[in-house]
This record gives C-alpha cells, sequence and structure tokens, in this order.
C-alpha cells in the first residue's frame, strides 16, 4: 500500500501532462503555465487526501455504527461528518469494489452477488465501469481510488471550461479564474464523487463540442462531440446526459442562428453525426441500462409518480430554494437540520461559485463583446428555476420527453456553469479595456448587498438550529475575501497583482467553505479486518448473511466479500421490492428488525450479526465479535433446492398472500414456467399444485456463476434464490435451458430425470447486443478516420483550388471580442490543377 501512496500523485500527473499535449495540440495551445495550473488546481481540496496517502472520502461515516464504531478511536477515525455523504461510503464505493471483484474472476462486470440477493451491477448505471478514468483506477488500490478520481475529475471540468472560455475569446488568466469558479462550484464539490458528478465534469466539454461544431463543421468536430457524449455516458448518470442533450440543443441553436443559412445543414448534419457515433459508441452501456430499468420499481414509479415534476407551491418556497445560489450556507452544507426544509437535497440544490466571482460574472454580462452571453445568461438562470421549481418553467420541463421521468431541479448545476464563463468574460473585458470603469464599484455594490442580505436572514438561520457560530464564520467567509476584491480592483494600475489576488481570493474562499467536506481518512480506517467479520466462512459453498437493525450498514459486506441478502441500491428489481415486506422493514436500505421469517432462509441466509447479549429464538452462535456477534440459522435452504411441491400458474395476487402465509418454503414453491414453454399432456391452464420430482442436488460458486449437479428420479423444479433479473442463462453441455420463475422474483428451472451438470451465469442478450454495436462502431470510426487521414495526405500531396472544410480539430486563430478578425495571407493558386 506505501507505493500507491506514494505513486498515486504521479499516476494523475501522467495523464493530466498527457491531455494537456494532445489538446495543445488539436484543440488550442496551452502554455505550460496555464496546463501546470490547471494541474495542481484540483490540490486546493483533494491534496490533502492525495499527497499525505489518505482516502478522500466519508468512510468515517461507517464508524457511526457497528461493527465499526468501537474500534474508532485506535484507527483515528472521527465518526461524525456531512450525513448527506453516505451514499457514498454505502452505495458508490461498495460497486467500485464489486467492478474490481468481476474483473478478478475474469468476467464481465455485469453481476453485483454481494447484495440483494444478486443484482445488476453494469446495468445499475451508476458503477460506471467502462468509463476510461474508472478503468485507470483499478491500477490503484481501491483506498487510493476515490481521491485520484475525484482530482481527475477536478482536472478535467476545470479543463473544459478554460477551453470554452478561451474558445469566445479570453486569455488564459481569465479562462483560468473561470475554470477555478466552475471547478469548485457547490453542485460540482458536492458531487466530485458521485457518478452523477463524474458527468457533471462534461458539461463545459458539451458547449465546447456544440460550439466547435457551429463555427467548424466537419469530421474533426463530429469526432470531438462523439468522443465527449461517449464519455459523459460511460460516466454513470443517463439523466445528466439527457440533461446535457438538451442544454446542447438549446445552445446549438443560439449557435446556429449566428452563422449564415447556408452552414445550417452541414452543422446540423455533423451533429447528428456525432451523436449517433456516440450513442454506437456507449451501447454496451445503455442498452443493458435500458433493459434493466424497464424491469425495475423505479420505472414504474417514475411514470405515475408527479412529484418531481410539480412545480413550487409558493414564492417562499421558491425563495428558499434560490438562497443558496447567493448564500450557499444557508441550509447548513448538510450539517445541521432545519425544521421543514428537505435535510437530504438542499445542501446540494446552488449554482453558488464563489462570492469573488459574482460581481465579475455581472461586470461580464453588461461590458463583454460576446454575444453568445446572453443565451449562456439565459441558460444559468434556466438552471437556477428549476432547481428552485419555478412554477410554469418546472412545469413545463417535467412534461416534455425524457425530463417528465428526470429530477429537473439537478439542472441548477447549469447556473455555476454560466456564472464561471460570465466571470472569464468579466475579467477579460476589465483586462481588455485601454481605461476600464466600474468593476470595483460593481464588487462594492455585490459586498454591500451580500452583507446586507445575509443580516436580513440570520435571525431565520439561528431560528431554524444553524449554530450562531456557524452562521458568523460562512457569513466572513463569504464577506472577506470579496471585499479584499473590491480594494485589489479599485487600485486599476496594478491589473496583473490584482487578476493574481482575485485568483488566490477565489481559491481561498472556496477551499474554506467547502475544502474540507471531504474527510481524508487514515488508509489503515478502510474497512480493516475486524470480528467476527474474519470467521472463516466456507468459498465454495454459497450462503448469505444480514445483520440486525442497523448494524454492517449494506453495502460494506462487499469489502468482505460477504454476500448480503439486503442492500442500499437506486433501482430495485419490481417482483423482489414487492417481496420485501415478508422480511424487511422499509428504510433507506433493506433493514432486517427480526430474525424469525421463514423467508431469511429461503434467501439462503446461514449467517446473521446480531447485538451482543441478545440470542435470536431457532439460531445457533457460532462466534464472539465486539459489538455484535455471530449467529447461524440451522434452517436455511441452500442456494438451489428441490421444494416438495410446487405451485403452477396462481395469479400475482393469489401468490403472494400464499407466500405471505408460508411457514416452510422448502415444503412449497410458487413456479411460472417460462414463455412458450409447452403444456403438460393431461392437466389445464388452471391453477394446480404438483408433487415436485425427487433427487439429489449440490450447487457451488464459482465466481459470479452457480454450478448445479443434480441426480433426479423424476422430472423436478429447482428453486434457486438469485433475484430473477432478465439476462440469467442456463447451460448444459453447450446447450441453454430455459428458466422460468420461481417465488415471484426468483430464478426456477426445470430439469428432466437423470444426472445434470448445468452452469448458471448472468449475461443479458442486451449486452451481447450493446457490444457488438460498439464494436462496430468503433471499427467504422477507425476506417473513417484512416479515409480522412487518406484524403488530408492526398491533398497536401496535390492542392485543390479551394477547400470547402476544414477537418483538423484545431480552433484557428485568437480574435478578441470586437477586435478585427486576423487575415492570414493566401498563397496564389492555379487555376487548373497541373
Amino acid at each position: 500500500m506505501l507505493w500507491a501512496q506514494i505513486a498515486t500523485p504521479l499516476f494523475y500527473a501522467a495523464p493530466a501532462l498527457g491531455l494537456c499535449w494532445l489538446v495543445s495540440r488539436l484543440l488550442d495551445r496551452l502554455s505550460w503555465r496555464a496546463a501546470l495550473l490547471l494541474i495542481l488546481l484540483p490540490l486546493c481540496f483533494t491534496g490533502r487526501a492525495l499527497l499525505t496517502g489518505k482516502v478522500y472520502g466519508p468512510i468515517n461515516l461507517a464508524y457511526t455504527g457497528e461493527p465499526f464504531a468501537e474500534r474508532a478511536p485506535e484507527l483515528g477515525v472521527t465518526p461524525a461528518y456531512a450525513a448527506v455523504l453516505h451514499d457514498l461510503y454505502s452505495q458508490i464505493i461498495p460497486w467500485q469494489a464489486a467492478v474490481r471483484y468481476a474483473w478478478s474472476q475474469g468476467e464481465w462486470p455485469l453481476l453485483n452477488p454481494f447484495m440483494l440477493c444478486g443484482d445488476v451491477l453494469a446495468a445499475s448505471a451508476q458503477p460506471a465501469p467502462y468509463y476510461p478514468p474508472n478503468l485507470l483506477a483499478l491500477l490503484l488500490p481501491l483506498p487510493m481510488a476515490p481521491g485520484y478520481l475525484a482530482t481527475l475529475s477536478f482536472f478535467l471540468t476545470g479543463l473544459g471550461l478554460f477551453l470554452f472560455a478561451r474558445s469566445v475569446g479570453c486569455r488564459e488568466e481569465a479562462a483560468f479564474l473561470g475554470a477555478a469558479a466552475w471547478a469548485f462550484s457547490g453542485a460540482m464539490v458536492f458531487w466530485i464523487s458521485w457518478p452523477l458528478g463524474a458527468t457533471k465534469v462534461y458539461l463545459p466539454w458539451v458547449f465546447l463540442a456544440v460550439r466547435r461544431v457551429a463555427k467548424d463543421p466537419g469530421p474533426g468536430s463530429a469526432l470531438l462531440l462523439t468522443v465527449v457524449l461517449t464519455l459523459a455516458m460511460l460516466a454513470g448518470h443517463p439523466e445528466t446526459v439527457a440533461h446535457f442533450v438538451g442544454l446542447g440543443l438549446l445552445y446549438g441553436v443560439g449557435e446556429i442562428l449566428a452563422r449564415p443559412r447556408a452552414t445550417w445543414l452541414p452543422i446540423a448534419g455533423w451533429a447528428v453525426a456525432g451523436g449517433t457515433a456516440a450513442l454506437g459508441l456507449s451501447a454496451i452501456f445503455w442498452l443493458p441500462f435500458l433493459d434493466a430499468l424497464l424491469q425495475t420499481f423505479q420505472w414504474l414509479l417514475r411514470q405515475s409518480h408527479t412529484a418531481h415534476v410539480s412545480g413550487a407551491e409558493s414564492l417562499g418556497d421558491v425563495l428558499y430554494r434560490l438562497l443558496p445560489n447567493v448564500v450557499p450556507f444557508v441550509h447548513g452544507f448538510g450539517r445541521f437540520s432545519a425544521s421543514g426544509a428537505p435535510q437530504h437535497f438542499l445542501p446540494l440544490a446552488t449554482g453558488f461559485a464563489g462570492a469573488v466571482a459574482l460581481p465579475l460574472a455581472l461586470y461580464g454580462l453588461v461590458r463583454s463583446r460576446w454575444p453568445g452571453r446572453w443565451g449562456i445568461a439565459a441558460l444559468g438562470l434556466l438552471g437556477a428555476a428549476a432547481g428552485a421549481k419555478v412554477p410554469g418553467i418546472f412545469d413545463l420541463l417535467g412534461a416534455l420527453p425524457p425530463f417528465h421521468l428526470a429530477l429537473n431541479d439537478r439542472l441548477v448545476m447549469v447556473g455555476g456553469f454560466a456564472v464561471a464563463v460570465l466571470a472569464a468574460l468579466g475579467l477579460e473585458a476589465w483586462l481588455a479595456a485601454n481605461r476600464p470603469a466600474g468593476l470595483g464599484r460593481w464588487a462594492a455594490a455585490s459586498a454591500v448587498a451580500l452583507a446586507g442580505l445575509v443580516a436580513l436572514l440570520r435571525p431565520g438561520l439561528i431560528e431554524r438550529g444553524l449554530p450562531p457560530g456557524f452562521v458568523l464564520d460562512q457569513a466572513l467567509l463569504l464577506l472577506v475575501p470579496l471585499a479584499l476584491a473590491t480594494l485589489f480592483l479599485w487600485v486599476r494600475p496594478l491589473r496583473p497583482a490584482a487578476v493574481a489576488a482575485l485568483m488566490a481570493l477565489l481559491l481561498l474562499e472556496r477551499a474554506a467553505e467547502m475544502g474540507r467536506y471531504y474527510p481524508a481518512v487514515p488508509v489503515a480506517a478502510f474497512y480493516p479486518p475486524m470480528r467476527p467479520l474474519t470467521h472463516p466462512f466456507p468459498a465454495e459453498r454459497p450462503a448469505r448473511i444480514v445483520a440486525q437493525h442497523f448494524g454492517f450498514v449494506p453495502n460494506q459486506a462487499t469489502h468482505y466479500r460477504l454476500e448480503d441478502a439486503r442492500g442500499y441500491q437506486a433501482i430495485h428489481h419490481l417482483r423482489f421490492f414487492q417481496l420485501l415486506p415478508l422480511w424487511s422493514s422499509s428504510d433507506w436500505f433493506t433493514r432486517v428488525e427480526r430474525l424469525d421469517s421463514p423467508f431469511l432462509s429461503f434467501l439462503n441466509v446461514r449467517h446473521a450479526l446480531v447485538p451482543r447479549g441478545q440470542k435470536p429464538e431457532g439460531w445457533k452462535f457460532t462466534a464472539r465479535g465486539g459489538s455484535l456477534w455471530l449467529w447461524r440459522n440451522p434452517n436455511a435452504l441452500e442456494r438451489a433446492f428441490l421444494p416438495r411441491r410446487v405451485r403452477i400458474g396462481d395469479p400475482e395476487q393469489e401468490r403472494l398472500a400464499g407466500m405471505q402465509a408460508a411457514k416452510d418454503f422448502a415444503e412449497v414453491a410458487w413456479v411460472e414456467p417460462p414463455p412458450g414453454a409447452p403444456e403438460v399432456p393431461g392437466t389445464s391452464a388452471a391453477p394446480r399444485e404438483e408433487e415436485n420430482g425427487r433427487g439429489t442436488l449440490a450447487v457451488e460458486r464459482a465466481g459470479l456463476r452457480l454450478r448445479l449437479r443434480a441426480d433426479l428420479d423424476s422430472k423436478a423444479w429447482v428453486v434457486i434464490s438469485n433475484t430473477a433479473w432478465r439476462g440469467w442463462r442456463a447451460r448444459e453441455g453447450g446447450r441453454e435451458l430455459p428458466l422460468g420463475i420461481a417465488n415471484h422474483a426468483f430464478l426456477g428451472l426445470e430439469l428432466p430425470a437423470g444426472h445434470h451438470e448445468v452452469e448458471l451465469f448472468f449475461r443479458p442478450r442486451s449486452f451481447d447486443l450493446g457490444l457488438g454495436i460498439s464494436a462496430l462502431t468503433l471499427v467504422l470510426l477507425g476506417l473513417a478516420g484512416l479515409l480522412v487521414w487518406w484524403r488530408e495526405s492526398q491533398t497536401r500531396r496535390f492542392p485543390a483550388p479551394a477547400l470547402r472544410g476544414r477537418t483538423r480539430l484545431a480552433f484557428g486563430p485568437y480574435n478578441p471580442p470586437g477586435g478585427p478578425p486576423q487575415s492570414v495571407p493566401q498563397p496564389a493558386v492555379p487555376r487548373e490543377l497541373p
């Protein structure tokens, strides 16, 4: 681990330098100073973890519960922190561990065996196993991966904003300030380690690619759009990609209208070509995702649920959600409760990009000469309105497909993007003017207005539960940097010093406000061995584990390679979800309160972690721990078993009622034959109950697969307690066997009499199709690239009288906004080719 702690910063620097070189060659020249500053920029937030070999993430939240809490002092962990980050330690990082396990077994990361009785992995989208930075992170130990990925994400999104600002006429100093404002905006800092944040990284790149296609339609521009959309899709949050497409279309319309009408069709054609190629390249990701989504409770909920498309109920609600865009701490950054507030998401409903950036953005809107600033400002206002759920606007968004299925308040991110771009334009306008005027007054007015707003809000904030000391500290962090920036901006002759001061003040402000939002945790605290989790569980004989109450919170079992019947997931198999009342209580995860449910035995739950001193009835003591002891369930059924009787053809409600009343699932199982299965001669289509076949059955786990060996006296149904996601396949002797459904949500397999050796594996047809489409698209793009290269080489050898369009990626000469275009001498061209 020591080598990894030392090598991780170098492992970040190598691809960052490579990307800067590539960008400088293909898009826009980067000075070495700009490249160095952009590479160092993320360290303002991640440096204390990346450079000291610590875990950049809220692993300490695991130490608020058992069995970890008792070891917190020993490992130097402070358990309590921003609770809204709990998804990271209980979802995102365990998913990364499951992906690593799948790759280590030589399997595609399609199945997560460690939660919810076998859950989809890649098809649940957010594990993002094909995302290139995630693939790079596989070369590092898992504790180093969160800090590495966050650092790379900050760099990528800062570089994207920098390039976009350069493309609209900003010099490097102004573009860098905009990059810092966007990279450290509230929406980016909070979400940086989520798949949603990894996708947001590409928002400025989408605008850059759209502008490139509009300015220079051709293969190179379309390729840039393809790469950007593909990376955004593979990053793991399709909902955000849908938002990107909508934003790109709106911005693209504005860019097209600014071009000659004769270019509209080529621009649209190359944009469609780029988007289509991106869909083809990412088919391996989105086809299995759509296939899985159609099987989920969330799909049903989003189609019938209306809360996410309804507008705010009152002006007060709208103002309540708008305030964080200018005063970011009004909801306590998630550390403190606020009565009447939806505590989980309000701290992140913000487009705040730093108080120092606000007067620059206003100045840029007024003084900049780039016409597109008004479109960017309009999109920023649209994002703020969506985040505040403004009636009318929010309702309209919710009525437009595919946004009718999305959480559109997350569009608030565009507010921070707009502020960052306008701030870069504002600084550029100030630097470009011979006699700059007004920016100091803008900053002073902004400081006075913010101070008045904070003073007005302070009594209400304290009344809602925010500590007075916290309000004072955050108010100073908001106002003092802006006041100092005002002093520098007021002294016009010292513009170089003022620019450096503005950058430093912005970075200091954001680092002080949110720099410690993510803790840096010692590597030794990353799920160390502890009793009773070190008990020797049989590796080959599959069995599941649960914990009572809030013990051993899912999905921590993934780090110990234990299969937990519980889980915390963003999407749930619909049929599995319908069975949760049989064995668990409703909470933010599937919580188990009692261990006497016969359904737990059916789920192959052989072990349970129970608070010390409690004795679950019917269970056998196995091993001591600290706060949790391990007990064994002697009645647990094997992962695959032969029920004594089967019921076939029961309607859903009768089936669910029968399972609710069942006392022993080894006695009877409810089965649904696979579609197209032939009817048994002499039977009717009416529901019936029959004796199941007898025989011997053994099951073992081989990585992500199950192997069954059966010797049956007669035809029998085998019940397998793995969730019946579409994509499970059974194979015997090279021949696939049809799978049915058992006990409403699990696998059922009918076998004839005799000896059988069956392999069960998870590989959806949608994955095979997506893999084929992605591979074919990659080949076609390679061939197209070779064709373009060949044509360009021929053009260089035999120059044509005129070129209709460029195909390279370079942007061309830098033209200051409003300045005269640079003329490039053209060589004399003969009228006819020799």
